[in-house]
């Protein structure tokens, strides 16, 4: 296990923390997979504890110094209307709610009824190996901003399917593919240098368009 540890932290010098934690996980299931194999008797990276990622007070700094001035946002939005436009309902989404790809994905019709009246939306479901599931990422549902500015523009992307009678209208998903399910990443459209985040996008896999990836 200490060597595990040496590895992690000599990792953690030229690899985002979050990155060098998802091959920890990996390595778990490796040698997992060992054991049961009767490769070897114990997993040693069992008790190995994952590396501190960061604390509220430096994630805030960081969202800040990341954070996109009025400008810089409505280029970025104008570049996704230009290459991608039938994606930009959904990246209209991500940005002032601060939703994970994923998360966003999985909204329903019947979530953004709901949060119409109250301003607010609960976010309840992401996908999970493929599969929708009632969690999220963090395992924690929480409540986020819902504008009345983007109700209008989720009101416009659902006339439009409703026009086209596009497939994802029948099991209610708010942004699906040609299939009718759950949309997936597209590439992000090139700008004049890589736009950093929203400050009311937290920091996200690459679920998130919205952000500068982390090495």
């Amino acid at each position: 296990p200490r060597a595990i540890e040496l590895a992690l932290a000599d990792w953690a010098r030229d690899y985002a923390r979050s990155t060098v934690n998802s091959w920890l996980r990996v390595l778990r299931t490796m040698l997992n997979d060992a054991v049961a194999q009767a490769v070897i008797a114990t997993n040693p990276a069992e008790r190995v504890r994952a590396l501190r990622e960061r604390s509220d007070e430096e994630g805030d700094e960081e969202d800040w110094a990341n954070a996109l001035a009025p400008s810089e946002l409505d280029a970025y939005l104008r570049a996704w209307q230009t290459l991608y436009p039938v994606q930009l309902p959904l990246i209209t989404t991500l940005v002032p709610t601060g939703l994970r790809w994923g998360e966003a994905t999985a909204l329903t019709w019947a979530d953004i009824d709901a949060a119409e009246p109250l301003g607010v939306l609960r976010v309840r479901r992401s996908p999970v190996r493929g599969a929708i599931r009632n969690t999220t990422k963090t395992g924690k549902r929480r409540i986020v901003p819902f504008p009345a500015e983007l109700a209008a523009v989720l009101a416009g992307h659902r006339r439009s399917m409703v026009e086209a009678q596009h497939p994802g209208l029948k099991d209610g998903w708010v942004f699906a593919n040609g299939a009718g399910r759950g949309s997936r990443c597209v590439a992000q459209p090139s700008t004049r240098s890589q736009p950093r985040r929203s400050s009311a996008t937290p920091p996200t896999a690459c679920e998130s368009t919205t952000r500068r990836s982390e090495p």
